[in-house]
């Protein structure tokens, strides 16, 4: 008797784990779903987003210039102009107004420019360190231009995470209006929807 028993619940026990596995095996799986794993959100491009995100990445945030200001001739400007968030294309960026170019071209742009300023002496004024800044445009207009463009917080944190890979790290997140590029009416109109 004491046999049977052990018997009956081995058999049950057995029952259970085929149900289970077979109703596992059993779900229905859509054509249109796509694993956990590769379902990014993307944060839209805000100067609070920015500043919550790249917090601790070792950049630093300029809020505002001072009216009396010179421009300095020396500022290297990136935009980002291409979103590369997706996973699909490569982030596109420009120096300066340039041309469009891959993040790894610019960085070896960047690396030449820095060069030729340790060749020719050009320092950080009052510091005994090469002027190796970079501002990483941020103005209102400029956030506006990235979000009609699907330019992504995550963007930045790639472009940051590759200059600092390739030890640039003067790098500034520049929310004053930039003085490279005269910014249009069209370059902040909200996209059709």
């Amino acid at each position: 008797m004491k046999d049977l028993k052990l018997v009956k619940i081995f058999s049950l026990l057995f029952a259970v784990v085929i149900l289970g596995f077979g109703c596992a095996s059993g779900q229905l799986k859509s054509n249109n779903a796509q694993p956990a794993a590769t379902q990014t959100k993307l944060t839209q491009v805000t100067k609070v987003n920015l500043k919550a995100r790249l917090a601790g990445r070792g950049v630093e945030f300029i809020e505002n210039v001072s009216g009396n200001e010179k421009p300095n001739p020396l500022s290297l400007w990136i935009k980002i102009v291409g979103s590369g968030a997706d996973g699909k294309s490569p982030l596109k960026v420009t120096l300066n107004n340039g041309d469009k170019r891959d993040v790894s071209v610019l960085i070896t742009e960047l690396k030449s420019i820095f060069k030729s300023r340790e060749d020719n002496g050009v320092f950080l004024e009052g510091k005994n360190e090469i002027d190796k800044r970079i501002n990483v445009a941020a103005s209102e207009a400029d956030i506006a231009i990235y979000n009609k463009e699907n330019i992504y917080v995550e963007d930045f944190e790639k472009l940051i995470d590759d200059l600092h890979n390739d030890a640039i790290d003067q790098i500034y997140v520049n929310f004053a209006a930039s003085a490279v590029r005269e910014i249009t009416i069209d370059d902040i109109k909200a996209p059709k929807t």
